[in-house]
């Protein structure tokens, strides 16, 4: 602007000696152009991302690594997304070192995340021009639902001490032996442990070792007063889920109105349910078992044998049944 500013009072006023400058300020704008071009070229970036777990839960603090190398130092500006909020982060980069920026990220929701940084920003050493550099380097995150607190003794329905007590003698390993009770088969005897002992035993097979338990989470959008409420019946399923894992019980989940799954892992159990959706899918039949609902329960209760509903919000529910109330939103 300068030197189009004198090169118009040169020409109109017939200022004297200013051409000089006028080509001096007009050289240095060329050579700060020439320089935005060229840096990326020269500085040739390389750029990965790192973060501290790929499968955080909601409000775990997880670092991000912000890894560059570039052929020239100085500062690069950084523009990352991280679970859809933008940032610009500068870098002091070394000419041919590796510079790391660690950028720390609280997850709110759970579900799929993608970490990605789009450009990269050198300003050339003049000072006059910028260059952005799009770039596509990308993470992917799966966030697992957060556990509710003071939901452990749901798991065990009434009679919670009692239950959990026979229920941690239930996770041994396939191979184990038992007394022999009368109907057992010769074949189960385990001829060897049974001299040993003095009694007869007999094997163990692993569905005798391990019990299942089921849970059911409702999907059905309309039985939620809000979405907040459909993430605090996630969290409780995730709970209860994991309660029952921790003490060698199997999980058989159903998720609307989805083909029971069985999981013998959390963490298996955690990314299942972190993927839940509300839906419109109706409530099908079901065993036994915690049934993790909003204000409104399914209308089948009344045809199931009992068992526990766990419900974000206050509902009647058929006899047969023991009811649990949990506060939604983000309440603990």
């Amino acid at each position: 602007m300068s030197a189009a500013a004198l090169g118009c009072g040169a020409h109109f006023v017939q200022l004297r000696d200013t051409w000089y400058l006028v080509a001096f300020l007009a050289a240095l704008v060329f050579v700060g152009l020439g320089s935005a071009v060229a840096l990326p070229l020269v500085a040739r970036p390389r750029l990965h991302l790192s973060v501290s777990s790929r499968l955080p839960t909601v409000d775990e603090d997880i670092a991000v690594g912000i890894h560059l190398r570039v052929a020239v130092g100085g500062v690069v500006t950084v523009t990352a997304h991280l679970g859809g909020s933008a940032e610009s982060i500068p870098i002091k980069t070394r000419r041919g070192k590796s510079t790391t920026a660690t950028v720390r990220w609280v997850p709110r929701n759970r579900g799929p995340v993608r970490m990605v940084v789009s450009s990269l920003e050198f300003r050339e050493p003049l000072g006059i021009a910028v260059r952005r550099l799009r770039v596509r380097e990308s993470e992917e995150l799966l966030v697992l639902p957060a556990e509710l607190g003071g939901l452990k003794e749901v798991a065990w329905g009434s009679g919670s001490e009692d239950n959990q007590a026979n229920l941690n003698g239930m996770g041994v390993p396939g191979g184990a032996v038992r007394d022999y009770q009368a109907g057992d088969p010769q074949r189960q005897v385990h001829w060897k442990q049974s001299a040993r002992q003095g009694s007869l035993l007999v094997n163990l097979h692993e569905d005798d070792a391990v019990q299942t338990e089921n849970l059911h989470l409702v999907t059905d959008a309309a039985a939620y007063a809000s979405s907040e409420d459909f993430e605090t019946a996630v969290r409780a399923a995730a709970t209860i889920g994991c309660e029952w894992l921790r003490c060698g019980v199997q999980v058989r989940l159903t998720v609307g109105s989805s083909t029971p799954q069985l999981f013998t892992e959390e963490e298996s159990l955690l990314v299942a349910l972190a993927l839940v959706q509300p839906s419109g899918d109706a409530t099908p039949s079901l065993d036994r078992g915690v049934v993790v609902t909003g204000v409104h329960p399914p209308d089948s209760l009344a045809s199931r044998p009992g068992g526990t509903v766990v419900a974000v919000g206050h509902v009647t529910v058929p006899a047969g049944w023991e009811l649990v109330v949990v506060e939604g939103g983000a309440s603990d």
